[in-house]
C-alpha cells in the first residue's frame, strides 16, 4: 500500500510531462490530479512501518545505534534520491520543459505569479513571475 502511495505521489508530480509524451494519458487526469492525497497516506504508512521495525533496537539509545540507524536510513534514500533526479532530468530534456506546470506567454488573465483559480478549468497553469527564467519552466521557489 505504501508503494502505491509513493507511486501515486509521484505520477501527480510528473502527470504534465507524462501527459506531453503520451497525450492519450490525459484520461487518468483526475485521479493524477490527486495524488497530492498520496501523501497522507505514506507518511502514517512510513512512521508505522519505521515505529514497528525499530521499537526494539530504539529502547536503549546509544551513539553507535544512533550512527547505525542514519547510515542506513541514507544509504536507503540516497540511490533513490539520485534515480528521481536522473528521471525528472531525462523527462525534462524529453519533453522540452521543466516543472509540473505549464508556463503561459505574457496574455495571462491572473496576476503574474498567482495561478489560477480551479473555477477557470485551468489548475496548476501559473503566470511566469518578473524576474524568473522561462529555461526553468518560470518557476521559482514560493515559501
Amino acid at each position: 500500500m505504501r508503494a502505491l502511495a509513493a507511486i501515486w505521489i509521484v505520477l501527480f508530480h510528473f502527470r504534465g510531462s507524462f501527459e506531453s509524451l503520451a497525450p492519450w494519458l490525459a484520461i487518468a487526469d483526475p485521479v493524477w490530479q490527486a495524488g497530492y492525497l498520496g501523501v497522507d497516506l505514506f507518511f502514517p504508512l512510513s512512521g508505522f512501518v519505521l515505529a514497528y521495525n525499530y521499537a526494539d533496537r530504539l529502547s536503549s539509545w546509544s551513539w553507535h545505534g544512533a550512527m547505525a540507524f542514519w547510515q542506513n536510513r541514507i544509504a536507503r534514500v540516497w540511490p533513490v534520491h539520485i534515480a528521481t533526479l536522473h528521471i525528472d532530468l531525462v523527462m525534462s530534456l524529453v519533453t522540452g520543459r521543466m516543472g509540473t506546470g505549464l508556463l503561459r506567454d505574457s496574455a495571462c488573465s491572473s496576476p503574474p505569479g498567482c495561478c489560477t483559480s480551479p473555477s477557470s478549468g485551468r489548475v496548476g497553469t501559473c503566470c511566469a513571475p518578473a524576474g524568473a527564467d522561462r529555461r526553468l519552466g518560470g518557476r521559482l521557489a514560493r515559501w
